[in-house]
């Protein structure tokens, strides 16, 4: 994590950090939909997208 930083929302702040880290969560997401299927669903992610 960052060192001048307490709270994640202070990080996110810094628009590079926050493009890398949505792109790594909807990454994310896409490969929970594939290998679960059944249980993870787009309309659960709607607000990822």
């Amino acid at each position: 994590m960052h060192p001048d930083y307490k709270y994640m929302y202070e990080v996110l702040e810094d628009n590079d950090i926050y493009g890398f880290s949505r792109e790594v969560m909807l990454q994310s997401a896409a490969v929970l939909e594939k290998a679960y299927p059944e249980d993870f669903y787009k309309r659960e992610t709607y607000l990822l997208y």
